[in-house]
Parts: structure tokens; C-alpha cells; sequence
């Protein structure tokens, strides 16, 4: 699936958050590679770092670490079978997309290099 193809018939300010967040996480690295499924798009390094999807009230953005963090924005994190921990964000505006940048950033130098919780 495209990125156009997604984006069709979703609202002009989730698709305008979504381009950001997107822009956002190619910038942590030229390796970055984005993948399209029919409900979201997955970032990767060697292995998965974030995704994003669109949804009514905004954006839900996940970030994968390799530690279990506490946020404003945080909606759920969770361990998963892959040892990292799954954190999801509501997203509504610019700034909380800046908010979770940092995040993003370790993200992409930890899990998305293969890190994983307990430093494996």
C-alpha cells in the first residue's frame, strides 16, 4: 500500500500529523526504512522502532524501547515477545509530536539497532 493510498479519506489534519511524525522519524537516520500496512506505517533500522496510525482524534504512535518510561502523552505500554516495550501515544498536535521526540531518537539508537530490555 502507498502512503497516498493510506492517507485517502482519512481527515487533512491526521494526514498532516502523520506526514510530521513521519518526517520526524526518517530524520533520525538515512537507514530508516517505512513500511505501509492498510492500518499503519512501521519505521525500521534492523528492527522496528516506531509505527503510527491515523485515527479520528489524531494520531497513535508507538515507540519501541528497550526500558519502560513514564510520559504525559503515554497512553499504554506493555513488553512484548520481542523484549521491548511497547509505548503508545495519543498524538493531537505538533507539540505533542515534539514532546515525544526524544523518545523517538532513543528508539531508533536502541531498539531499532537491535537493543532490547535487560540490554541484549
Amino acid at each position: 500500500m502507498s502512503l497516498d493510498e493510506y492517507l485517502g479519506g482519512k481527515t487533512r489534519e491526521g494526514a498532516a500529523l502523520f506526514r510530521s511524525f513521519a518526517k520526524l522519524a526518517q530524520a533520525c537516520g538515512d537507514d530508516v526504512v517505512v513500511s505501509m500496512s492498510r492500518t499503519a506505517a512501521h519505521f525500521k533500522r534492523i528492527h522496528e522502532f516506531a509505527s503510527s496510525s491515523v485515527q479520528r482524534r489524531g494520531l497513535e504512535v508507538v515507540i519501541n524501547l528497550p526500558r519502560k518510561v513514564e510520559h504525559p502523552r503515554l497512553q499504554r505500554s506493555s513488553l512484548t515477545a520481542e523484549a521491548v516495550y511497547a509505548h503508545t501515544f495519543d498524538v493531537t498536535s505538533t507539540g505533542d509530536l515534539y514532546a515525544i521526540v526524544d523518545l523517538l531518537k532513543e528508539a531508533y539508537e536502541t531498539v531499532g539497532a537491535g537493543k532490547r530490555a535487560g540490554g541484549n
